[in-house]
């Protein structure tokens, strides 16, 4: 019943591989990011297109702008709105008007005043 060969733990060469492979990845990343800062903390390039100050410029025309038309579709969108809101409470007011006399009778004042009002 004894099995012959099964692992339940990894091999310790599987894990001294591991370790190494792991501590030289370690060391490229810390080569390249202490490459990175020594060029990057200099300042910025002489080859570069943009300097830091005309981007900042450009970032914040850009939200400017993006925040001024936003607020221009808001309005509107809020001035359609009430433009529609206007002309149906108006058209409704119209064919109110123009109803025949017998609907008024049937159907007391306050009944259609109510329903206008509570449209609104």
């Amino acid at each position: 019943m004894a099995s012959v060969g099964i692992c339940v733990f990894p091999c310790r060469a599987d894990i001294e591989g591991k370790r190494a492979l792991l501590a030289s990845l370690a060391t490229n990343v810390t080569e390249a990011i202490s490459s990175t800062n020594s060029t990057y903390g200099a300042g910025p390039a002489d080859d570069s297109l943009l300097s830091r100050e005309l981007c900042v410029y450009i970032f914040t025309a850009l939200t400017f702008v993006t925040i001024a038309f936003i607020l221009f579709k808001i309005f509107v969108f809020m001035y359609m709105c009430m433009l529609s809101s206007v002309r149906l409470h108006n058209n409704m007011f119209n064919k109110i008007i123009h109803l025949p006399m017998k609907f008024f009778n049937v159907n007391p004042s306050g009944k259609c005043t109510s329903t206008c009002r509570a449209s609104r």
